[in-house]
């Protein structure tokens, strides 16, 4: 699922917004295994990834003249992702239920 809005309005606001979620499964990793197997390394499924969040922008050009070049824009980013990883007993030989990562971002530009 990945859905996303642009809106622009009078040459100056602008607005860009994303919202998304994505299914990793099989989730693939290289893992080490003895030489004497006749290779030092095999692919195995570890698991399953699980992505969602949105992103966005927000920039309005509090000084708009094309004609002389003279412009000033602000802009405002933000972002939120969650990742939840399941079944990854494959990988550790213990029952785990799931893990979990949160990041959030916000950015203020003036150009």
């Amino acid at each position: 699922l990945n859905v996303g809005l642009d809106l622009s309005m009078w040459n100056r606001f602008h607005l860009n917004f994303d919202i998304y979620r994505k299914n990793t499964d099989p989730l693939l990793a290289s893992i080490g295994v003895p030489l004497s197997v006749g290779t030092t390394n095999r692919l195995a499924n570890i698991g399953q990834q699980v992505n969602k969040g949105y992103s966005g922008t927000v920039r309005y050009a509090i000084l708009y003249n094309p004609s002389n070049s003279l412009n000033w824009t602000m802009s405002v980013s933000f972002s939120h992702n969650s990742s939840e990883y399941r079944k990854m007993e494959r990988l550790l030989g213990k029952r785990i239920l799931s893990l979990q990562s949160r990041r959030q971002s916000v950015q203020f530009h003036s150009i």
